[in-house]
């Protein structure tokens, strides 16, 4: 909920999802007026965020892309299924371990979808030490 309180504060409709480090949804929020895609937005984008997160030693999404975007990984990678590799994904840690992801959609740009997952990662980071 933070996520989406925290991108309305901007003006944006938006959906967030909150995945385990297995990839498995644990819980949705969607903003009154949100598109229905932006559920699937949202998932992908955490989804994306905890499975290659790790590989590439990135705790966002936008640092994932960024990293594989243009290169010959970038290509295979954007068709695994569930995947979406957009701004927009923010690694959950305890420590070192990765707990999950939370990803955002729904905003004009993944670099604002994003600003709104890491303000809900920060909400619960004392939660997660």
């Amino acid at each position: 909920m933070e996520a989406v309180a925290a991108c309305e504060k901007s003006g944006y409709h938006v959906a967030a999802t909150v995945v385990d480090a297995s990839g498995i949804v644990k819980a949705v929020a969607k903003g009154d007026g949100t598109p229905p895609h932006t559920i699937d937005s949202s998932r992908g984008k955490a989804y994306g965020t905890v499975s290659l997160g790790a590989t590439f030693s990135e705790n966002a999404s936008s640092a994932i892309v960024a990293r594989v975007g243009g290169g010959p990984a970038f290509g295979p990678l954007q068709h695994l299924p569930g995947v979406f590799l957009v701004a927009g994904g923010v690694m959950l840690k305890s420590g070192d371990q990765i707990v999950g992801a939370i990803g955002v959609g729904g905003a004009p740009g993944g670099d604002k979808d994003e600003v709104c997952a890491k303000a809900a990662a920060d909400k619960i980071a004392d939660r997660l030490k």
